[in-house]
């Protein structure tokens, strides 16, 4: 009959436990994160500011301190939201506050949106017809973007499906600007400007686009349930870079959009939703729509803002007004 272990070697795994832990406490005593600024870092360079026709809203500094979450039904008055008239006083006032803060001020559809088609081919064993379609847009109709549509090949119209996703096949990726110099990396991005002082960041390789047979596999679901698909390349509408040029400002409004519309303030975020959205007439039409042959308005990428009275049934995100 075996004895029962040595009161010791009880002990044993207890003490590498507390020894273990001991380790532990230690090494993180340490290595405690640094205790974040109370304000901007100093060495912050200042973007230069772009005027637009809005009149500008309190800075940071000015604005109150806040403890909850504001509440949605009160004007920025302090009164009570009890009448439709009232929501939409509130609605215009969040659409303002979003854009000072956040996205952007974005430029109003163009309204002069006209397509033309590329090219066009079958896939999936002929259930699916793929267009390649270049829309031109904007101030004397100088702007581009290239957009891939696949539709079930029978029947029509579809509701359709917006996903960023590159290059639609058969197009010409558009050239990049490189990433900024510490773009990514979770370090404050207004510390530096340029491409970086020892190792630029090398631009951006798109590469080639996929295949439109590759693209509709991927998204067969997709056909099988009746939907379109439009895929287009976000970067062709704004470029996804923190580069900063000599005097502070952003690189990214040098190129795609942006020089077209100087009186706006709108970043990066308010490119993507703009772009796709911009083929959107005074008609209830699109441009897209005489492809695809439906008037329904598309559902928008995950992610990208837009200003909808409709609730959405999508996992897109889209703000409650």
């Amino acid at each position: 009959m075996r004895g029962s272990p040595h009161p010791a070697r009880r002990r044993l795994p207890f003490l590498v436990a507390t020894i273990t832990m001991a380790g532990v406490f230690a090494t993180g005593a340490g290595t405690q994160p640094p205790v974040p600024p109370a304000g901007p870092d100093p060495r912050e360079i200042p973007v230069p500011p772009i005027r637009t026709s809005l009149e500008p809203l309190p800075g940071v500094k000015e604005l109150p301190v806040r403890v909850e979450m504001p509440d949605v039904m009160t004007l920025s008055a302090g009164e009570k939201v009890t009448t439709l008239a009232q929501w939409k006083q509130r609605r215009e006032e969040m659409k303002r506050i979003l854009a000072h803060y956040a996205v952007g001020r974005m430029p109003p559809p163009p309204g002069n949106v006209k397509g033309r088609e590329v090219s066009s081919e079958t896939v999936l064993d002929g259930a699916v017809k793929y267009r390649l379609v270049r829309l031109t847009f904007g101030p004397k109709r100088r702007l581009e973007l290239n957009v891939g549509i696949f539709t079930p090949a029978q029947g029509g119209p579809f509701p359709t499906v917006i996903l960023p996703s590159g290059t639609p096949p058969g197009a010409t990726p558009l050239p990049r600007q490189p990433r900024g110099p510490n773009q990514g990396r979770g370090e404050n991005v207004l510390l530096l400007v340029g491409p970086g002082p020892a190792t630029p960041s090398p631009p951006a390789s798109p590469g080639a686009p996929a295949r439109a047979d590759q693209v509709a596999k991927r998204h067969a679901e997709v056909f099988r349930r009746r939907y379109a698909l439009v895929v287009f390349d976000n970067n062709d509408c704004a470029e996804d870079t923190t580069l900063h040029n000599p005097d502070g400002s952003w690189a990214f409004r040098d190129t795609r959009f942006y020089p077209a519309y100087p009186g706006y303030d709108w970043g990066i975020l308010a490119g993507w939703a703009w772009g796709p959205r911009a083929s959107r007439t005074t008609s209830r039409r699109t441009a897209l729509s005489t492809v695809t042959g439906s008037s329904s308005p598309a559902r928008p990428a995950p992610g990208r803002p837009r200003w909808s009275r409709r609730r959405s049934t999508s996992a897109s995100w889209v703000p409650p007004w």
